[in-house]
């Protein structure tokens, strides 16, 4: 079995939802850390969620964040155990108005 740390940071995320990992066939994923950090000047709304089997589950949803600020989706407290095929959606209620970082664990 092979262990690699890996990151997938996503700039400007937009309403609709962005897919930020897409598990590899024959992985698991541990998310260690998905942060999201407003970067304009007005608060948003944040939303997360994993698509697995055609269904999306959230683990965030409809969470504010003020301006300049940052939401941890996954990190301390938080991991998330993923599969393969499942896939890690990010939105925003404004377009271009946050980024995202997603550290990961994949065990192959």
């Amino acid at each position: 079995m092979s262990n690699t740390f890996k990151s997938y940071p996503v700039k400007n995320i937009s309403t609709i939802g962005n897919l930020v990992y897409t598990v590899p066939a024959a992985t698991q994923t541990i998310g260690v850390g998905l942060s999201i950090s407003n970067t304009s000047i007005s608060p948003i709304t944040a939303n997360v969620y994993v698509a697995r089997s055609g269904t999306n589950y959230y683990i965030v949803n409809g969470a504010t964040v003020a301006s300049g600020q940052t939401l941890v989706a996954a990190g301390v407290d938080q991991k998330l155990v993923l599969q393969a095929s499942d896939a890690v959606y990010v939105s925003t209620s404004a377009n271009v108005a946050a980024d995202c970082w997603f550290s990961l664990l994949e065990i192959a």
